[in-house]
């Protein structure tokens, strides 16, 4: 299935294993959205790179903690692929979330949010990749 960003570029959604260089979130608390909010980019849902060593799951789990505090049983999903001139893939998990801890910092973000609906989120805070048809369809149709 392939799907455009907000900056035109193609994505490729795939089932694929879990061994990608980047992983993506998305976390629920009690049936609501956990969400963090990104001192650049706005509210999105948390991720990032996996360092040397880590498999594609540690990275999402350390990636959740660093970004919202939060620790919690986590489920690969899918994959998708960003065609950008050096293209991308994400491995996306599910978190079902166990526990929050109070941070006083946040690894690149501003700590967790938490709505009931994606809908919630302002669209002046949202960042891109809460709008990308990608990532809607992956929440909305795989979650």
């Amino acid at each position: 299935m392939e799907f455009k960003d907000v900056e035109g570029n193609t994505v490729v959604l795939k089932t694929d294993e879990p061994v990608h260089h980047h992983v993506l979130i998305i976390p629920f608390v009690d049936n609501q959205y956990l969400l963090t909010k990104h001192k650049e980019r706005g509210i999105e849902f948390p991720g990032g790179k996996r360092e040397k060593g880590e498999s594609s799951i540690e990275a999402a789990h350390r990636e959740l903690f660093e970004e919202t505090g939060a620790v919690g049983n986590l489920q690969y999903v899918t994959s998708y692929t960003v065609m950008t001139e050096k293209p991308f893939t994400k491995d996306v998990f599910k978190a079902e979330i166990t526990g929050i801890n109070g941070q006083t910092y946040y690894h690149e973000t501003d700590g967790p949010v938490i709505v009931d609906s994606l809908d919630e989120v302002a669209e002046s805070e949202k960042s891109r990749l809460l709008m990308d048809d990608c990532i809607q369809y992956i929440v909305r149709e795989m979650m």
